[in-house]
């Protein structure tokens, strides 16, 4: 009996150091700054309770949260991206939604210790959903200083799901 719960015990372990853990390392190589989800925070809307689920191909909004002392702009076509893990790498997946008139963001410094906020919107473009599938949305931000983008940038992200 101890042998065959030792064996169990020791398919257990391995079967758990087989399991591909993300690789943050790699992710935060794609992000061009230090300053990840202390500046900006990123909170789903939608999903306020258990019950409430993504579906594919389905918009989530997303409320930005500034918490820094800075004005912040950013560009919601190209500064917001959807990413997921595969086979071991990150893979930045399209965001199917249009901005109309205009992509440009700006988030006025928090206030008083009080965030602002801004919205954006995410449908990622993953295929055909078969299983739960997790996808990461990052949000690259500028501090603006005199009114224009300094170039020193903030970034924030939030892992998400979508269910059949």
């Amino acid at each position: 009996m101890k042998k065959l719960l030792a064996s169990l015990f020791a398919v257990f372990i391995l079967g758990l150091t087989g399991c591909q853990a993300k690789d943050e390392r790699a992710f935060f190589e794609l992000v061009d700054t230090e300053d990840i989800n202390s500046s900006i925070r990123l909170i789903p809307a939608q999903l306020v309770s258990p019950e409430s689920k993504l579906k594919p191909g389905k918009n989530l909004t997303i409320i930005v949260e500034n918490t820094s002392g800075y004005d912040l702009f950013f560009m919601a076509d190209t500064d917001v991206q959807i990413f997921v893990y595969e086979d071991g790498e990150w893979r930045s997946v399209k965001n199917n939604v249009e901005f109309y008139p205009s992509a440009e963001t700006y988030i006025s410094a928090a206030k008083g210790g009080v965030p602002e906020h801004g919205v954006i919107g995410v449908t990622p473009v993953l295929g055909e959903v078969k299983e739960k599938t997790e996808f990461r949305v990052l949000v690259v931000a500028m501090i603006m200083e005199n009114g224009a983008p300094s170039g020193e940038k903030v970034a924030a992200y939030v892992d998400l799901w979508v269910e059949p």
